[in-house]
C-alpha cells in the first residue's frame, strides 16, 4: 500500500512540474521569438505601440499572416505561439519597449 501511495504522489508531482515549468519557458520564449522574428524586419519603436494597443488574437493573427505574405517564415506552432504572445504580452515581453538607460 505504501508503494502505491508513493507512486501516486510521484505522479502528482510530475504532473505539477509539467504544468508549472512550461509557463516559465513560454514567457522566455515569447520575448525571444518576438525579438528574433519581429525584430528582423521591425524596430521596437514599430512593434511597441502595437503591443500597447492590446490588440486581440484575431488582429494579431491577421498581422502575422501579413508578415508571412511579406516573406516571414513561421511554422504553424510558431504562428500560434506568436499570436498568443502578442495578444497577451507579459512583463518580460513588454521590457523590450522600456526606454534604454
Amino acid at each position: 500500500m505504501q508503494r502505491f501511495s508513493t507512486l501516486i504522489i510521484t505522479g502528482y508531482l510530475l504532473v505539477a512540474w509539467n504544468i508549472c515549468l512550461p509557463g516559465i519557458a513560454v514567457a522566455e520564449e515569447c520575448r525571444l521569438q518576438v525579438e528574433q522574428k519581429c525584430s528582423s524586419c521591425h524596430f521596437a519603436t514599430y512593434v511597441c505601440p502595437k503591443l500597447k494597443k492590446k490588440k486581440g488574437a484575431w488582429a494579431w493573427k491577421r498581422t502575422v499572416k501579413s508578415m508571412i505574405n511579406h516573406g516571414a517564415s513561421f511554422t504553424n506552432a510558431e504562428t500560434k505561439q506568436l499570436v498568443s504572445c502578442l495578444s497577451n504580452p507579459d512583463n518580460d515581453l513588454l521590457e523590450i519597449c522600456a526606454p534604454k538607460k
